[in-house]
């Protein structure tokens, strides 16, 4: 709206206009304060994750007198089945950890703005302050 078009509208008109943008920015400043709550967390699963599997790599590339050594070959499949389920399961956390990110991603950018929203009532309101000049 330009400031002519504002000039024209009425008092109460103005303040409704006020009113909905302030209940718009409070409820944007929740829906931020809920995504760097959620993204925090996120971090954090992800630092967590990171950490396990640096002690995962670390494990593996151990020096050789902290390697243990098997008798048979089944006792070396057992450990390497250990391995590879520890290793899925970090995977899976990760996989699941980057799916929950783009999941916001998508309903920050799926969320019509609300400003929006607010300008066809903007201009309803507009539409009646001019009826109502050519009314009086």
């Amino acid at each position: 709206m330009t400031d002519k078009e504002l000039h024209k509208l009425k008092r109460v008109e103005l303040l409704q206009m006020m009113v909905s943008l302030s209940h718009e920015n409070e409820q944007l400043k929740g829906n931020i304060k809920n995504l760097n709550e959620e993204s925090a967390t996120l971090h954090q699963t992800i630092e967590t994750l990171q950490k396990e599997n640096q002690a995962l790599r670390e494990s593996a590339t151990a020096a050789p007198e902290d390697k243990k050594e098997f008798h048979s070959v089944p006792e070396a499949a057992c450990h390497i089945e250990e391995i590879l389920a520890a290793a899925q399961k970090m995977t899976a956390q990760c996989l699941e950890a980057i799916q929950q990110m783009g999941e916001k991603e998508q309903e920050v950018s799926a969320k019509p703005e609300k400003s929006d929203t607010l300008k066809p009532d903007a201009e309803e309101q507009k539409n009646r302050a001019n009826e109502a000049l050519h009314d009086e």
